[in-house]
């Protein structure tokens, strides 16, 4: 697993490998089953503190998409919470996100464009 960590952008570390995960995983690249490298490991690979590497396998456990057992490590499990199980995703996010692109000058068509490429980009193959 391949990530691409941003060490002096605005995005904090473990929300970054948090993030790249889930991508990893919405886009196959990742499946149900497969490890992920141990937190001490992956944090020497990155160059970054043990605990930043574990808050983010913790904030991954939490939104259902790895379990963590500590003979075994961490591994990509099926997504099984609904959405509205999940009670610290906030659609507030999304919106403010949308305001934020709105202030910056993206427009809605350049938006709506962007979005269709990155939803068929993830969902490839999957409409089969």
């Amino acid at each position: 697993m391949l990530l691409e960590i941003d060490m002096i952008g605005e995005v904090a570390i473990y929300k970054q490998i948090k993030d790249q995960i889930i991508v990893g995983i919405a886009k196959g690249q990742l499946k149900v089953g497969d490890p992920l490298p141990p937190v001490r490991k992956l944090a020497e690979q990155l160059g970054v503190n043990a605990m930043t590497v574990n808050k983010a396998y913790g904030l991954l456990r939490d939104f259902g998409v790895i379990d963590i057992d500590r003979r075994h490590g961490a591994k990509i499990c099926a997504m099984n919470k609904t959405l509205d199980e999940l009670q610290h995703v906030d659609l507030l996010d999304l919106q403010v996100l949308l305001s934020e692109l709105k202030l910056r000058g993206i427009d809605s068509d350049t938006l709506m464009d962007t979005l269709e490429t990155m939803v068929s980009t993830i969902y490839k193959g999957d409409e089969s």
